[in-house]
């Protein structure tokens, strides 16, 4: 009998020394989706179902070593939970805490979990202010969408936006057809420019040595080159304006009630004999 106080202070002593402990599942984040870059809290929760309060140290550890201490001080039977930042990358990671009792180097109780982490999304490419028509991007540039204006109508309203998006798309669909033909009128127009100052220079070089005066072959080349010329700039300007959804709707919308004013006022005045 005179050992039994020694047997149960052996016995008691685990949970004089070792008091605070993990419950199961104790470590977890603080959300639950994480994509790499993201900052996220690890928790970590500790209870003392000892007699005695306790007093120590939790240490938060990753795969590349310490991620921080801190102080822990628990009377009997008080639950807290402790928390780390923590930045991590993709793949799989996992993470450990050690309770530690004050005075002590040796842990009381380690616990882990495993979290995957996913992979940061690829940048998304860059998108322009206009963005462009399937369909067409030639030597003359892309043909803008009007897809912001439909996008605009339907936030604004949704009934015109329904209404609307059908006649946007065919009129995007004119608008690519007419930059086709205009590409094919510019191409013409550089290609014509470039023949006919060729053959000019070839006409004012053979005719140095003639006689003063202007033959018709060379008032005809002057002629052609200059409505080569300004073909050339009336199909490029027509092309920008097509491209351009700033610029076409606008044009379009003035051409447009032009019309209608005109065929109205032919029909208020009523038919001319």
């Amino acid at each position: 009998m005179r050992y039994l106080p020694a047997v149960l202070c052996v016995l008691c002593l685990p949970s004089l020394a070792f008091a605070a402990s993990f419950p199961k599942q104790s470590i977890f984040l603080s959300k639950e989706a994480v994509t790499e870059g993201d900052s996220v809290l690890i928790h970590a929760t500790i209870v003392n179902d000892a007699t005695s309060a306790f007093s120590g140290d939790i240490k938060f550890y990753d795969e590349d070593g310490l991620l921080g201490t801190f102080p822990v001080s628990l009377s009997s039977g008080e639950t807290a939970t402790e928390s780390v930042s923590w930045k991590p990358k993709a793949g799989s990671h996992t993470v450990s805490a050690d309770i530690i009792a004050k005075g002590s180097t040796d842990a009381v109780e380690t616990e882990q979990a495993t979290f995957t982490i996913a992979a940061k999304p690829a940048p998304a490419a860059e998108v322009s202010a206009v963005p462009s028509v399937s369909g067409l991007s030639g030597p003359n540039g892309p043909v803008g969408s009007s897809a912001p204006i439909e996008t605009a109508i339907a936030n604004t309203s949704p009934t015109a936006g329904g209404i609307l998006k059908p006649v946007l798309s065919a009129i995007d669909s004119g608008r690519v057809s007419a930059a086709k033909s205009l590409d094919q009128g510019i191409a013409w127009a550089e290609h014509q420019n470039a023949t006919t100052t060729t053959k000019a220079g070839a006409v004012l070089g053979a005719k140095t040595q003639a006689p003063s005066g202007v033959s018709v072959a060379s008032i005809t080349s002057l002629l052609w080159t200059a409505f080569v010329t300004l073909s050339l700039y009336a199909l490029t300007i027509l092309r920008y304006i097509v491209s351009n959804v700033a610029l076409f709707y606008p044009v379009f919308i003035i051409v447009f009630f032009a019309i209608m004013w005109r065929l109205f006022g032919s029909m208020r005045r009523g038919p001319q004999y």
